[in-house]
């Protein structure tokens, strides 16, 4: 039950980076049993994606650690 309650933390923190109404560039694509999957999104594809994209990652890892401790 740990396990399940790490992964419901982890899950819970990570929604609140893809929420639209907070980050419209992030989009939540799916959850499937440990996998979350999300992408950043922006108008014509403009190189600040990328940027986005190492922000989220950057964030999503500052979260594992800070639940995982």
């Amino acid at each position: 039950m740990k396990i399940v309650r790490i992964l419901n933390d982890l899950y819970t923190a990570f929604d609140v980076l893809t929420d639209a109404k907070k980050n419209p560039n992030v989009y939540k694509v799916e959850t499937v049993g440990d996998k979350y999957m999300a992408k950043t999104v922006t108008v014509d594809n403009e190189p600040v994606e990328k940027w986005l994209l190492v922000l989220l990652a950057t964030a999503c890892d500052a979260i594992v650690f800070s639940v995982t401790q």
